[in-house]
Order: C-alpha cells, then sequence, then structure tokens
C-alpha cells in the first residue's frame, strides 16, 4: 500500500492488473498515518502517562501515532522544530519521559527558563508593596 502526491504524477494508464483493497482496509486511517510518518529533521519518541484514549482526544493523528504499551503510551512524532515538539508535550498536560532525541530535552529547559523569566516578570516587585 502506498499513498502519492497528486502533484507528482506525470502520468497515468489503464492496465489489466486488478487490485482489490483488504476488506477491512480504512483509507483516511491509511491516509493520516501515512502522513504522520513522513519524516521531518526529527523523530520525537515519548512516553506518555495518559491513558491512549484521552491522548488520542488530544493528538493531531497527522501529527503523530500512539501505541499503548506496558510502560505507558508511546508518541512517535517528525517535527522540524523541537520547539514545538516540547509545546506539544507540555500541552498536553501529563507527565512524560523524552525517550529521543536528547535534543529535545535542551528545547524543554529553554522553555522552561522562559516560561520562568515570564513569570518573574509578571510578579509585582518587592518594592511596589
Amino acid at each position: 500500500m502506498r499513498t502519492f502526491r497528486l502533484d507528482r504524477i506525470r502520468g497515468a494508464r489503464l492496465g489489466d492488473e486488478r487490485f482489490a483493497p483488504p476488506h477491512d482496509f480504512d483509507c483516511l486511517a491509511f491516509a493520516i498515518e501515512s502522513f504522520a510518518a513522513i519524516p521531518g529533521a526529527w523523530l520525537i519518541e515519548a512516553l506518555l502517562d495518559i491513558p491512549l484514549d484521552r491522548a488520542r482526544l488530544l493528538t493531531p493523528p497527522d501529527f503523530a501515532t500512539l501505541e499503548e504499551t506496558p510502560d505507558g503510551v508511546l508518541l512517535r512524532a517528525h517535527d522540524d522544530d523541537l520547539a514545538h515538539a516540547a509545546r506539544f508535550l507540555l500541552g498536553l498536560g501529563c507527565r512524560f519521559v523524552v525517550l529521543s532525541p536528547t535534543e529535545l530535552l535542551t528545547a524543554l529547559e529553554t522553555l522552561a527558563r522562559e516560561t520562568l523569566q515570564m513569570v518573574a516578570a509578571s510578579r509585582p516587585s518587592a518594592s511596589a508593596h
């Protein structure tokens, strides 16, 4: 099974061969999984401490795949922007462990520092009391 970008097809011709999709084939699910697997600069893997059904509600299917494991829900996504991946993981509102890449940890640390700086800047100064 394959997906093709229509803008890259230069021609087509009708042949004698026929194809019958599997009986339980879900075209939309296959397409979404294919798009989620398109390689980006980084393969993000994180183990989420959240029920699978909740993770599915919070995770766009074209962004990541989710797999239930004995240790939690394994999220796999390809992303070109580690800061985006960091914000996405934090936005899930659950505990998680980054499995790869280790560079994602740096992006999370940067986001944490920036958040703390914004919190500090928003607090009334001690001299205002």
